[in-house]
């Protein structure tokens, strides 16, 4: 037990430096404690340490807004159904179809979905 307890000690003096010379004992064969002088610092040794991380400035992101067609060309839609989801008027409703507060175009009675452009006007039309 004793034994340990010096195995442990002298470990712990190799790990840290003494400036002043300590007497340290070795447990002999016998059973007999012998004593040796060592010279060794007393100054603690630092261990290179890292640094913390900094914060940033743009690490925020905000979800995207899911716009665009949600029924194409010929596909049947119901009463309520959304067809377009938009900023602003890219497409504008036609016939049988509503413009939302949001410029969300639906569809106000079932049927097919048709895109058309109108010869005397560029813009894209749906009904």
């Amino acid at each position: 037990m004793f034994s340990l307890y010096l195995s442990i000690v002298a470990r712990s003096l190799r790990q840290v430096n003494y400036e002043k010379s300590i007497p340290i004992f070795i447990k002999h064969k016998n059973g007999s404690l012998l004593q040796k002088q060592n010279e060794v610092n007393t100054m603690q040794q630092r261990w290179a340490t890292k640094k913390a991380g900094g914060s940033t400035h743009n690490g925020r992101d905000s979800p995207g807004k899911r716009l665009g067609i949600k029924k194409s060309d010929g596909e049947y839609v119901k009463a309520g159904n959304i067809i377009v989801r938009q900023n602003g008027t890219k497409f504008h409703p036609g016939e049988h179809v509503k413009l939302g507060k949001d410029f969300t175009i639906q569809a106000l009675q079932p049927g097919y979905v048709k895109f058309y452009t109108y010869p005397e006007r560029p813009e894209k039309s749906l009904s």
